[in-house]
């Protein structure tokens, strides 16, 4: 009976060891991923270079902000950062100068209000 549960003890502590090792990696993961994001857009022209950039947010299409067709206003924009500079503010055209930042062809529009 002794024997069985030290076996059972060093399962539960197997269990927890594996589930602490997979959260962890999971954070480290995560921070990869916060580098490209989405960016909430500013529209000051028509030329989407001009464009101000707001902070990151979660994809526009899956919450309803925004949808992939065309329409009046241009809404957020997907730029890959793994440098995490900080885009706030910038233009697209002044983003796209640093270094290590990609700005995709994923754009977003939404109705003109």
């Amino acid at each position: 009976m002794k024997i069985l549960k030290f076996n059972a003890k060093a399962a539960v502590a197997v269990v927890v060891a594996m589930a602490s090792f997979i959260g962890f990696n999971s954070f480290k993961n995560a921070e990869k991923k916060v580098s490209s994001s989405w960016y909430q857009i500013t529209t000051n022209a028509s030329n989407p270079s001009d464009d101000v950039l707001g902070s990151a947010i979660t994809d526009p299409t899956l919450s309803g902000q925004c949808n992939a067709t065309p329409d009046d206003m241009r809404c957020a924009l997907f730029i890959e950062n793994p440098d995490n500079h900080d885009l706030s503010g910038l233009t697209v055209d002044e983003a796209s100068q640093l270094s290590n930042v990609q700005i995709t062809s994923d754009l977003t529009y939404k109705p003109e209000q």
